[in-house]
C-alpha cells in the first residue's frame, strides 16, 4: 500500500511541495558520504509527510495543536477490507469516488480503497494542479454505519484539491 519517499523530480508529490531532498550530514570537515570518503552514508532527509509518499491522516491536519500520530495511534494492526473503485467522471471535470454500501455484518475496522486503473504511474505522479479524484461526501455515512476506524486511500486526499478550504469529507 505504501509509496516510498525518494529523492528527485519523478516521485510522488502533491499539494505543490518541492521534491524530497537528501544530503549528507556535515560536521566540520567530516561529510557523511562513502563517496566523499566516510565509512558510512549518514543523511538528512527533507520531506513533507502530507505531500510525499503515503501517510496517516489525523486530527493534526485541522487543529491548532500539533498531534503526533505515534501518540494518537496505539494499535497498528486492523482487520481490513480492500475494495477497488473507479472514479466517476462528472460534467464539471471532477472525478468522484463513491463508497458503495458494504455487506451487512461485515466485521472490519479499516477500509482500503484502491482506485483503478492501478498503474505504475501512481508511484511517480505529481498530483499538483491535476484535480485528482476525491471521495463523495455520502461515503462518510458508510464508514460510520460500519464503525470503520481507519480509511486508507491511494490518493493525496479524501477532499477535492481546490475546495476553498472546505475540507468537507
Amino acid at each position: 500500500i505504501s509509496i516510498p519517499i525518494e529523492e528527485g523530480e519523478n516521485h510522488v508529490a502533491a499539494w505543490y511541495v518541492p521534491p524530497v531532498e537528501m544530503e549528507p550530514v556535515r560536521m566540520g570537515d567530516w561529510i557523511g558520504s562513502v563517496e566523499a570518503g566516510a565509512s558510512v552514508n549518514f543523511r538528512n532527509i527533507y520531506f513533507n509527510p502530507h505531500g510525499h509518499g503515503t501517510h496517516t491522516e489525523s486530527c493534526g491536519h485541522i487543529t491548532k495543536e500539533i498531534f503526533s500520530v505515534n501518540k494518537v495511534l496505539k494499535t497498528y494492526f486492523f482487520r481490513a477490507l480492500l475494495i477497488s473503485l473507479m472514479p466517476e467522471e462528472q460534467k464539471n471535470g471532477d472525478r468522484v469516488i463513491t463508497i458503495p454500501r458494504l455487506p451487512k455484518g461485515i466485521n472490519v475496522e479499516a477500509l482500503i480503497i484502491r482506485t483503478v486503473p492501478n498503474s505504475e504511474q501512481k508511484i511517480t505522479q505529481n498530483y499538483a494542479e491535476t484535480n485528482p479524484p476525491f471521495l463523495a461526501l455520502e461515503g462518510i455515512q458508510v464508514l460510520n454505519e460500519h464503525g470503520i476506524k481507519h480509511l486508507l486511500l491511494d490518493l493525496p486526499s479524501v477532499d477535492k484539491e481546490k475546495d476553498g478550504g472546505e475540507l468537507a469529507f
